[in-house]
């Protein structure tokens, strides 16, 4: 018995085992899939390079397929192996990523945290130095936009420092439990904020309205928050809010996440208060069935956002932990 193939090494066929189909380093056996996959996991950059059959002939094997044949069988076999490449990137995680992935993780576990070295008492209102984007990174691996401080989005972000937000009936219900109710928020009068498209920085409050009182379209009891803003010429806010992506090229390839929230005395020009977070998706990107990455990720977080579901307690978090460093003032004065 002898092995023909085209450029390529073929070992030396076993009794019973199937034809393989081979790169320069990786032979696939069809009878091992999981494996398989695994290996063109592993090689699937070269797949992209030359794909080689390796075709087994004995003495009676000699004429039994055509020219016209064999090609067809070469191709199919390159689709099929390109196939099983793409569902091993997203099916699969190589275990030694898995755990060089958690032991990152775990790494930057040991400098996350809460550090706040001042607060204030009785503050009305603050600058958001930057607003949260109206578009959420699901699955995006390596684009920078802070996905373990995910919060509201756009006018939503603003709203939620302000107290008519927190003054919303069954607030607290909603909450889910996750405040107690001694530590209950209760926002600020006013949040400042810079436009980028006019560079103006506005003021924005708010007031709950019931508009199923004039609008028969609204059932009664709905309630919500109307968003007010106008451009204001008043001395901006003593204390301004931010926030930043702290993830390196490294965390990005474990699928990690690395956040920084800062609260930042603008006179003094001074952070007096800040927050680390990681967190790690342990699926390594997978999406397969509609899977968000970024989502799933927040159940592997440091410091762990509490309820039922991690992501959904990502909402609200800013302003949860500026309420810690910067209290409002009581409604009472």
């Amino acid at each position: 018995m002898r092995c023909r193939a085209s450029a390529c090494s073929c070992p030396t066929r076993q009794a019973g085992t199937l034809r393989p189909y081979a790169t320069r380093k990786t032979i696939v056996r069809t009878e091992n899939l999981q494996l398989a996959l695994r290996q063109l996991a592993s090689n699937r950059q070269k797949f992209s390079v030359r794909i080689y059959r390796c075709h087994y002939l004995s003495t009676s094997d000699r004429g039994l397929f055509t020219m016209k044949e064999k090609n067809i069988f070469l191709t199919a076999g390159m689709i099929v192996a390109m196939i099983l490449s793409s569902m091993a990137q997203h099916v699969f995680a190589e275990p030694n990523d898995i755990a060089v992935a958690r032991t990152l993780f775990q790494q930057r576990c040991n400098t996350a945290g809460e550090k706040i070295t001042r607060t204030v008492e009785d503050v009305d209102g603050l600058l958001l130095l930057k607003i949260r984007s109206r578009n959420i990174n699901y699955r995006q691996q390596f684009a920078l936009d802070d996905p373990y401080g995910r919060d509201f989005t756009g006018d939503g972000y603003i709203e939620s420092f302000l107290r008519a937000h927190h003054d919303l009936p069954g607030h607290i219900e909603r909450a889910e439990g996750r405040i107690a109710p001694p530590q209950r928020q209760i926002g600020y009068m006013y949040v400042d904020a810079s436009d980028p498209e006019d560079g103006k920085r506005y003021r924005y409050t708010g007031f709950i309205e019931q508009p199923g009182l004039k609008d028969p379209r609204y059932v009664k009891g709905y309630f919500r928050v109307v968003l007010v803003s106008s451009p204001t010429s008043e001395p901006a806010p003593r204390y301004g809010v931010t926030y930043e992506d702290i993830s390196t090229a490294d965390d990005r390839r474990y699928w990690i996440a690395g956040s920084s929230l800062k609260v930042i005395d603008l006179l003094r020009n001074e952070v007096i208060a800040e927050r680390i977070g990681y967190m790690m998706d342990p699926g390594q990107g997978a999406d397969g069935g509609g899977r968000s990455p970024w989502l799933m990720a927040a159940a592997h977080a440091c410091p762990a956002f509490k309820g039922r579901r991690a992501f959904s307690a990502q909402s609200g978090q800013t302003a949860r932990f500026v309420e810690k460093v910067l209290r409002p003032r009581p409604k009472n004065q």
